[in-house]
């Protein structure tokens, strides 16, 4: 865990290290999937989002596919994108309660960020690691949910929310949505890991104002025994409205 009471490059105590390396990602059959083609997003990271259904129950997910030339590039660190995934989707599945047992029941009110359900990986070449990968998430109800950007902007700025001009404690909101986040920071601090992209649009409160959840942790670093940043994937794969993309060269 880092701490800031100490030196930057400290870390106090390294008990949960080991515990992302016990999560795993369960499979998802294609044949469950319902995508929406019209809903096309593209990633910063070369990834293209959609919105389907899922199952019998009609369940609503995002689907992110990460095609094989995306998953091969390799970041500034000598490491694919597919191994940055991996650890992506191991912090994903921590923050969601997920430890050493992909069967157990995880409860959704308990998570710290919305749900992964699993992920698929599709032959695309005839070389062993020709393959893409489609991950799955539950997609995030808007009417349950805003994202802090829009929360703010939305609204015309800070000051005009109605939820902080229709209370009597709107520093007293601000102080609980800030410690609520400082736990979800402190507990990928507790396996080594940082938020290095963390943003307003990542972070999603409760339209009662209630909770927060992150929407992913794309962008996620692994921190070394000496406080610095060991595995992570290029900044600029991360980051939206990015024009310095050394790939368009």
């Amino acid at each position: 865990m880092l701490d800031p009471t100490y030196s930057i490059n400290t870390i106090v105590d390294d008990s949960k290290v080991g515990a992302l390396s016990a999560v795993s990602v369960p499979p998802v059959e294609n044949s469950t999937l319902d995508i929406d083609g019209a809903s096309l997003v593209l990633l910063p990271s070369g990834a293209q989002r959609f919105e389907g259904v899922m199952g019998k129950q009609r369940r609503k997910v995002e689907v992110l596919m990460y095609p094989n030339d995306c998953l091969n590039y390799p970041s500034e660190d000598r490491k694919a994108y597919r191994k940055h995934l991996q650890l992506e989707l191991q912090v994903h599945r921590y923050l969601m309660g997920a430890n050493y047992d992909v069967e157990e029941e995880l409860d959704p009110q308990g998570m710290d960020i919305f749900p992964n359900i699993g992920k698929r990986e599709r032959r695309v070449g005839p070389a062993a690691g020709d393959t893409e990968v489609q991950v799955v998430n539950e997609l995030i109800d808007g009417e349950e949910w805003i994202n802090l950007d829009d929360f703010v902007f939305k609204n015309g700025g800070i000051l005009n929310i109605p939820l902080f001009y229709h209370t009597d404690a709107p520093l007293f909101i601000i102080r609980h949505w800030a410690k609520m986040i400082l736990k979800i920071i402190q507990k990928v601090h507790d396996v080594s890991v940082v938020l290095r992209c963390l943003n307003l649009k990542q972070v999603w409160v409760s339209r009662d104002g209630q909770r927060i959840k992150l929407g992913h942790v794309r962008g996620v670093g692994k921190v070394d025994n000496f406080g610095y940043i060991s595995t992570c994937s290029d900044i600029f794969l991360n980051l939206d409205n990015n024009v310095e993309d050394p790939r368009a060269g």
